[in-house]
Parts: structure tokens; sequence; C-alpha cells
């Protein structure tokens, strides 16, 4: 069992890896939406991003809801063509 001081270090670690654009599934480097083509933000309050590839919206990072579906890096993935984007 974990003690109170290791549980708290969880609750406040574990959310802020989530944010952070690298994380790795098994291994693999997460897919970043915002550098896809077909990736957009949309009016729609409860569905706030969007896969044009796909074709649906989502609370989430499109890229993350396909990976919990399919286990497997989103297929649909272009480099969106321009200036170079910031990181």
């Amino acid at each position: 069992m974990f003690s109170v001081a290791e549980k708290d270090q969880k609750e406040i670690l574990l959310p802020a890896l989530a944010l952070i654009t690298d994380t790795l599934y098994m291994g693999k480097k997460k897919m970043d939406c915002f550098k896809c083509s077909h990736f957009y933000v949309t009016w729609d309050r409860s569905f706030p991003y969007g896969c044009r590839a796909i074709g649906f919206k989502t609370r989430n990072m499109p890229s993350d809801d396909v990976y919990k579906a399919s286990g497997r890096n989103c297929l649909g993935f272009k480099l969106k063509s321009g200036p170079p984007l910031k990181s």
C-alpha cells in the first residue's frame, strides 16, 4: 500500500506528466495533433477538438482517442505545411 506522502506525490505528478506533449505510449512517441493538418478546433463546447481525416469531434486530443480505441498511433497524421512550428 502507498503511504500518504507517496499517494500525494502520485496525485501531483501523474496529471503533470499527462500535460507533456512528448509522452510515450508503450515506447512510441505520442502524436501531436496540433502539428497535424487534419486537426481543427470546433465551436462546440462539448467537443472542442476534431479530426478531418477520421471525421469526428472529441473532448480529448483525437490522437488519444484513436490510441485508446485501437492501441495504435493515428495513421492519418499528416504534418502541417508552412512555416516551422514553435515547440
